[in-house]
């Protein structure tokens, strides 16, 4: 059984590749008559040795030309005296000491320790959520359409959105399969059917952006932003599920992906922009918001309202006159 066990970390933190020794001492440098050779050029030909004591090892400087630092701590030192777990610096390369005993973490399980995730991969609440995506595709075209649509039209549209989501959902349960030997189909139908009924309800908070600025710029930048990060949380969502990577990667991959989209999203939208519309967007169909922040006014109450504005302006006229 090998008596200490050396975790050779980079600069960047990054765990390179693990060592075992079952004499002393272990000679550690650059110089390939050592023991351990790192490719450090912060390193000296023999920068140290590890030996046995009573309570664990000493780490000794073999007159290094950049010393021997215990980690986290700023002043060299000639010798350190180390148990189990024990961290020490030479050049720009960390290096752990363990012994054969040495407590690990528990097994992480394969599949996600998140009890949400475990939810939404239970098949009545995938159906539920599925029904729920179903009903409201069906609800938004009803009122979408200028036209008095039959409830089979209605639920054609619907489908097809439910067999996007299907298949999006079984590549990434196959993404998962390869990586982490599982699909977890169920959770990632629920996650993208999750994301669409988002999606619906983000398309009707950005009609009250329409409504409420009627700029035509800023409608466009905000949906796009709006969306881009509700894509960017999808796409972390799925590489959860499917991949075993970092969640500071998941970020970066899903804001990179987003920004792009969102960036081609823009240069096409001002591609195709017409310098004239004879039927502009904005006033070919005008729909008041579903949910109204102020109380309505009867049209006799507006009528009412009005009249006082004539009457200012008549008394602003014969003011005029005289």
């Amino acid at each position: 059984m090998a008596k200490i066990i050396i975790e050779i970390i980079n600069h960047q933190g990054v765990l390179q590749e693990y060592r075992t020794f079952d004499s002393f001492p272990v000679r550690i440098g650059r110089g390939y008559q050592n023991d351990l050779i790192l490719y450090d050029p912060y390193v000296s030909q023999e920068h140290l040795k590890i030996v046995e004591d009573h309570a664990g090892w000493v780490a000794q400087d073999l007159n290094s030309k950049n010393g021997l630092y215990l980690y986290g701590h700023p002043k060299t030192l000639p010798e350190i005296h180390l148990a189990s777990g024990g961290e020490i610096l030479i050049g720009k390369t960390r290096l752990r000491l363990l012994s054969s005993l040495h407590p690990v973490p528990s097994a992480v399980s394969i599949s996600t320790n998140s009890k949400f995730w475990e939810r939404i991969d239970a098949l009545p609440n995938m159906m539920g959520l599925v029904l729920i995506l179903f009903l409201l595709v069906v609800l938004q075209s009803y009122f979408d359409s200028i036209k008095n649509l039959s409830l089979g039209k209605l639920a054609s549209v619907a489908v097809g959105v439910i067999v996007t989501v299907v298949i999006w959902a079984g590549s990434w349960a196959f993404v998962g399969r390869l990586i982490k030997h599982r699909t977890f189909f169920c959770a990632q139908l629920s996650w993208i059917s999750l994301y669409y009924v988002a999606s619906i309800i983000l398309f009707e908070f950005s009609s009250y952006i329409r409504f409420f600025t009627c700029d035509h710029m800023i409608v466009i930048t905000a949906t796009l932003i709006l969306f881009g990060v509700l894509f960017a949380v999808l796409l972390m969502g799925h590489l959860t599920m499917a991949t075993a990577i970092s969640l500071r990667k998941q970020m970066a991959a899903s804001g990179m992906i987003s920004l792009v989209i969102i960036l081609i999203s823009l240069q096409f939208h001002f591609v195709i922009k017409n310098e004239f519309n004879p039927v502009p967007e904005f006033y070919s169909k005008l729909c008041p918001p579903f949910i109204k922040f102020k109380p309505a006014r009867s049209i006799d109450k507006f009528i009412d309202d009005s009249k006082g504005l004539f009457v200012a302006l008549e008394k602003r006229k014969q003011e005029e006159k005289f």
